[in-house]
C-alpha cells in the first residue's frame, strides 16, 4: 500500500490554524478572566459600598437613639435638680424663719426668767401683809387671806388653788426638762438632715459630669462597633475576590 507525501505547505497551513486556534482560545479565556475579574472588582466595591451604607445608617440610627436617650435623661435631670435647687431654697427660708423664731422665743425666755428672778427677789423682802395681798392678786381671789402677825391663814378655796398651782409648777418643769431633751434631739436631727442635704448637693453637682462621661462613653462604644463593623466587611470583600478568582480561573 503507497501513501500520498505530505506537502510542506500543507503542514504550515495546518500548523497556522493551530497556532491561531490556540490563540483564539487565549484571548478568549484572557477576556473571560478580565471580564470576570472586572465583575468581581464590582462587586467588591458594590458589597463594600452597600454595607458602608448599612453600617453608617445603623451607627445613624443608634446615635440618634443615644441622642434622644441621653437628652431624655439630661432633661429628667436638669427637672430634677431645678426642683431641688427649688426644694432646697424653700427649705432654707424656712429653716431661717424657724431659726428666728427660736431665736425670739429664747430671748423672750430669758426675759421672763431675768423679771421672774427680780421678782422673787423682791417678794423675799415682803411683809406679811403684802405677802397675804400678792397672794391674793395671783390668784385673783381677794379677802381669802388673814393676816395675824408674821402668820397668814388661807381660806379653803386659796389653799386649794395654791396646791393646785404647785402641782401645775411640777408638771411645767417636768415638760421644761422634757423639752429641753426634744430640743437637743431635734438639733441632732437637724445636723443630720444637714448632712445628708450636703451630701446630696454633692451628688447633684456631680450629675453634669456623669451625664458628659455617659456621653463620651456611648460614643467610643458607637465607634467600636462601627470599627467591628467595617472589619467584617473588609473580610467579606476579601472572601468574595477570592471567590472571584477562584471562580475566573475555572473558566
Amino acid at each position: 500500500m503507497s501513501t500520498t507525501p505530505v506537502s510542506p505547505n500543507a503542514v504550515i497551513v495546518e500548523r497556522r490554524q493551530t497556532v491561531t486556534s490556540d490563540i483564539a482560545w487565549l484571548r478568549t479565556h484572557v477576556l473571560l478572566t478580565l471580564a470576570t475579574l472586572a465583575i468581581v472588582a464590582g462587586i467588591v466595591l458594590a458589597s463594600l459600598y452597600i454595607v458602608n451604607g448599612i453600617i453608617e445608617r445603623r451607627a445613624a440610627a443608634e446615635a440618634v437613639a443615644d441622642k434622644t436617650g441621653l437628652t431624655s435623661i439630661t432633661a429628667q435631670q436638669n427637672a430634677l435638680l431645678a426642683q431641688y435647687a427649688a426644694d432646697t431654697k424653700a427649705t432654707a427660708l424656712q429653716d431661717a424663719q424657724q431659726i428666728a423664731t427660736l431665736n425670739k422665743l429664747i430671748q423672750t425666755m430669758a426675759q421672763q426668767r431675768a423679771a421672774t428672778a427680780k421678782q422673787v427677789t423682791a417678794d423675799n423682802s415682803l411683809d406679811a401683809e403684802d405677802t397675804a395681798a400678792r397672794l391674793e392678786t395671783q390668784t385673783k381671789m381677794p379677802h381669802s387671806t388673814v393676816v395675824i402677825n408674821d402668820s397668814i391663814t388661807l381660806t379653803l378655796p386659796l389653799a386649794r388653788a395654791v396646791v393646785g398651782d404647785l402641782d401645775l409648777l411640777t408638771q411645767a418643769q417636768s415638760d421644761v426638762l422634757n423639752l429641753s431633751s426634744q430640743l437637743v434631739a431635734q438639733q441632732t436631727l437637724t445636723a443630720d438632715a444637714n448632712l445628708k442635704l450636703a451630701d446630696a448637693s454633692k451628688v447633684a453637682s456631680g450629675y453634669p459630669t456623669l451625664l458628659a462621661a455617659q456621653i463620651k462613653t456611648d460614643d467610643a462604644l458607637c465607634e467600636v462597633r462601627v470599627a467591628k463593623a467595617r472589619k467584617h466587611s473588609m473580610w467579606y470583600m476579601v472572601g468574595a475576590f477570592v471567590g472571584g478568582v477562584v471562580l475566573g480561573s475555572r473558566l
